[in-house]
């Protein structure tokens, strides 16, 4: 994903996948989140994208596009949370599914940076 200008954010239990805003260097979209244990998550993309003025609708197209591909996972019903699942994805799942994984992704990075 770094050839796609994604970085990793290192924290104690997690590494969070983040693209760098082009308008500003300081700010960055927060893809996802993988756990040491392998595990992805979302949640905060949302606030992100909506404080640089871009739609809300590619955070809605990711997790749809997420929760078709890992059906263990769901969206978050509280519509504050509209860039959040419920449940982690867990390795297993995401190691079996990991092109497909990357392609979602590679999709929202490009929806992200045509939406500048």
């Amino acid at each position: 994903m770094q050839g796609w200008g994604v970085i990793a954010g290192w924290r104690t239990a997690a590494v969070s996948l983040q693209l760098p805003a082009s308008e500003s260097p300081t700010t960055r979209f927060t893809l996802c989140v993988i756990t040491t244990k392998g595990e992805a998550y979302f949640g905060w993309l949302h606030s992100q994208i909506e404080r640089t003025g871009r739609s809300n609708q590619i955070v809605i197209d990711l997790v749809e596009e997420i929760c078709q591909l890992f059906p263990m996972v769901s969206k978050h019903p509280n519509p504050k949370w509209i860039g959040a699942i419920l449940s982690n994805i867990p390795s297993p799942a995401l190691n079996e599914s990991l092109d497909q994984f990357l392609d979602i992704m590679q999709a929202t990075i490009q929806r992200i940076q045509a939406a500048k």
